[in-house]
């Protein structure tokens, strides 16, 4: 309700007459699919695909992340609202420094080295829930917060980095398959691991 009154009150719109002329859906669809200008943009479809993957494992986690928090790890709610409380503290401030350090040195420099980090923490969640290793599941609970929430804003500001100019909103309309695709992929693959070897097994 008040995101609809922000809207309607506050944001300012275009009048008609200044908006570019309507095009008929051919035109639009042909434009999209313009396969030349599609085929200069390698570096562009190497991180929608490098994004895809990577959205599948977080779609993997995310459709049984509750019901694993709520029935399969074997801490009290005590333990777990301190682990939870240690990594949203440090979240907020690794996403901060991390958007800083990239947008001065650049993505590549940063990106892959993080991802590998948050990679290594997803692979030890499972031993850290089987063990009920509370000291290993506070550590491990940041990087799953920063894998699962903190990097998405970064993924898309690199992606968009690649995007031609002139083109940004033809090929962002492109990039935003990566959100949709992979959380159906990634929810099929961690319904099929959570039913074979069980929920903890989602992050590997």
């Amino acid at each position: 309700m008040v995101s609809g009154i922000i809207g309607f009150v506050f944001i300012k719109e275009k009048p008609s007459s200044e908006l570019p002329p309507k095009k008929k859906f051919s035109t639009e669809i042909k434009e999209l699919f313009d396969i030349s200008l599609l085929r200069e943009q390698k570096n562009f479809f190497r991180v929608i695909l490098a994004s895809s993957l990577y959205q599948t494992g977080i779609g993997a986690v995310m459709a049984l992340l509750f019901s694993w928090l709520l029935e399969d790890i074997p801490f009290g709610m005590t333990e777990l609202l301190i682990a939870i409380g240690v990594g949203f503290l440090l979240l907020f401030p690794c996403v901060i420094l991390l958007g800083r350090l990239t947008d001065k040195y650049g993505r590549k420099k940063f990106m892959p080295i993080v991802i590998f980090l948050i990679a290594l923490a997803f692979f030890f969640v499972p031993f850290a829930s089987s063990s009920a290793n509370l000291i290993l599941f506070v550590i491990v609970t940041p990087f799953m917060l920063l894998g699962l929430l903190g990097l998405n804003t970064i993924i898309n500001t690199w992606a968009q980095d690649t995007l031609p100019e002139g083109k940004k909103g033809q090929f962002y309309g492109i990039f935003n398959i990566t959100f949709t695709i992979p959380q159906i992929i990634g929810g099929i693959i961690g319904g099929l691991v959570s039913d074979t070897f069980g929920r903890d097994y989602i992050f590997l």
